[in-house]
């Protein structure tokens, strides 16, 4: 076996994945957004806040749409607002963009 491991650094660039029970909003520069990751072609968005702490979030339908008209570099919050039951009945996380 090889001393010299080389570290293989993920795609949310060490930082972490927002709960968003626990946090209801993260501000911060617009750092870095990966698309078509895993088998549900996801997106994840990945903010950097005042403090220089790092945090990535998964995108949904609202997240995509709102911050697709966001610049890279840009800084932004995001807000969560709980949970929305749709006209069919389904439950999906609503959020407010600024």
């Amino acid at each position: 076996m090889s001393d010299n491991w080389i570290k293989v650094e993920g795609l949310n660039e060490n930082s972490d994945i927002v709960n968003w029970e626990a946090v209801k909003e993260v501000s911060g520069k617009l750092t870095n957004i990966v698309t078509d990751l895993g088998p549900n072609n996801s997106t994840l968005y990945t903010v950097e806040k005042e403090d220089g702490e790092k945090v990535s979030f998964w995108g949904n339908g609202v997240l995509n749409g709102r911050l697709e008209k966001v610049e890279l570099g840009s800084v932004v919050k995001v807000v969560f607002t709980g949970w929305i039951k749709s006209k069919n009945g389904r439950e999906y996380r609503g959020f407010e963009v600024f």
